[in-house]
């Protein structure tokens, strides 16, 4: 047995034992760095607080579903390879294994009764995490719910930068977004505030002048604070322009009666993104997929997606089912174009 007792000469041990299976708790967002030499085959981890929910979105994606096993409880740290393992203090994060001035400690181990007590000590810990989530659909569930703390704390500043992960491309991860909403918007639009009221329900706003975006609708469309708004300029025509406004509206706060706009009187409910932190986006808005949304919304079966040209006219937000379908459908379209 060898006893590392600094970062550096952790990571070198890792690379030397090229684990095929990890318990860890903790992921992070630059995991797979730590395996430049070939990805472990299968993992265990926590799906809890400490752990990166878009890290362990890739991670499923790498590994496959199958061989990416949840226990909420896990605290262990293990790199098991073939013929030696490394065990000690670090989770499989920047914290844990990048020079961060933290006191990490492990132990380099080929003996052959230790290598098979870890063996036996992750098949408990595999077997635990099957009785807890036994398919993708407990892990979906999981995962939604990891985010939305997530989301949680960044918003409150408790993840701090070097912890989030860039948005992914649209070609991944979008297939079961539930909090995004899809809604519009003319150029031009420039209604009224009532400041008081906005100042009363989002007092870390304080009124207009905290006002970042914002989105309008009625009152009685589902939507809900933490929301994401796919936010589609279209003409006067129902159409979004060739080159017409794509953006990402975060929801830190839903205010009703807030708004008024004599256009769409009954547009009252104020979605609002404050300047204030921001959690990462459902999925980059690069010029390919803007251009993949502006083509699906405006095909027939994608209209209820569509402004009413008739402000009298009677439209709500698109269902999140609905919403669903049309992110199903974006993702076709953007792996479809990647392959061409």
């Amino acid at each position: 047995m060898t006893v590392l007792t600094n970062a550096a000469a952790i990571r070198k041990a890792i690379l030397a034992v090229r684990p095929t299976r990890v318990a860890v708790a903790y992921v992070g967002s630059d995991w797979a760095t730590f395996f430049p030499e070939g990805l472990p085959k299968e993992i265990v981890l926590s799906p809890t607080f400490g752990s990166n929910p878009y890290a362990i979105e890739e991670i499923i994606d790498a590994l496959g579903e199958r061989n990416v096993h949840f226990l909420d409880r896990l605290h262990a740290k293990i790199f098991l390879g073939a013929e030696a393992a490394v065990v000690g203090s670090c989770n499989l994060t920047r914290n844990g294994l990048a020079d961060r001035g933290l006191f990490e400690v492990a132990a380099a181990i080929s003996d052959v009764a230790d290598m098979k007590a870890l063996a036996d000590a992750f098949a408990v810990y595999r077997a635990a995490a099957r009785n807890l989530y036994p398919n993708r659909a407990s892990k979906l569930t999981k995962i939604h719910a990891l985010k939305e703390s997530w989301v949680r704390g960044i918003v409150a500043g408790i993840v701090p930068p070097h912890m989030q992960v860039p948005a992914p491309d649209a070609r991944d991860h979008i297939l079961d977004m539930p909090t995004v909403r899809i809604s519009w918007y003319h150029g031009g639009a420039n209604p009224g505030f009532n400041n008081s009221r906005i100042r009363d329900a989002a007092p870390d706003i304080g009124g207009e002048a905290g006002i970042d975006d914002f989105m309008y609708f009625k009152d009685t469309d589902d939507v809900k604070q933490g929301d994401w708004h796919l936010a589609i300029r279209y003409k006067a025509d129902g159409f979004p322009p060739a080159n017409g406004a794509i953006s990402w509206v975060y929801t830190h706060h839903l205010i009703k009666d807030a708004v008024f706009d004599e256009a769409w009187p009954d547009d009252t409910s104020l979605a609002v993104q404050g300047k204030l932190p921001r959690p990462i986006p459902p999925f980059k808005l690069d010029s390919d997929t803007r251009s993949a949304i502006r083509e699906l919304v405006s095909e027939s079966r994608f209209a209820d997606f569509r402004p009413p040209t008739d402000p009298d006219g009677d439209w709500h937000l698109p269902s999140r089912a609905r919403v669903a379908t049309f992110l199903q459908a974006l993702q076709r379209l953007r792996q479809l174009q990647g392959s061409m």
